[in-house]
């Protein structure tokens, strides 16, 4: 199965449903090391499982936050970024499961660091820009569940 639809389409509808950002997709992610704010959820499907990243940079995470708070951007703590990214990624990865039409789905329990990780392309990514400028990148790796094929 691609994931690359009903992922695009999750994202698409979070950002611009909940945190009231509408973002465009781009065709490829700048190469490079970035700092980024990352949160990170299981998501278990039939074939096994899906860690999903969801990777910003700092400003857009940030405005987020606050869009989703409903204060301004300067009245964000570093706490209340790491919260909110983590619960959009706990919608996105709702959206995407709900967009894939398995039912059987779950999710996991996001977790969330600041990281500096070196962007390459390799497919499995939904690189995203805000307003002209690179604003985060999704990407997933896909983990067999023990003693299967996948």
């Amino acid at each position: 199965m691609s994931y690359q639809a009903p992922m695009r389409k999750a994202i698409s509808e979070v950002l611009e449903t909940m945190f009231f950002l509408s973002i465009d997709f781009e065709d490829r992610a700048p190469e490079g090391r970035l700092g980024l704010c990352e949160a990170r959820i299981p998501v278990w499907l039939k074939g096994g499982e899906l860690s999903v990243a969801l990777s910003m940079v700092e400003d857009f995470a940030r405005m987020a936050a606050a869009n989703f708070l409903g204060v301004d951007d300067d009245r964000v703590d570093d706490g209340e970024v790491a919260d909110v990214v983590r619960e959009m990624a706990n919608m996105v990865g709702g959206g995407f499961i709900e967009n894939a039409g398995d039912t059987s789905a779950r999710l996991g329990i996001p977790t969330f660091s600041r990281t500096h990780v070196e962007i390459e392309p390799n497919g499995g990514e939904i690189p995203f820009a805000f307003m002209g400028g690179f604003a985060g990148v999704v990407s997933w790796k896909k983990i067999p569940i023990s003693g299967s094929q996948t």
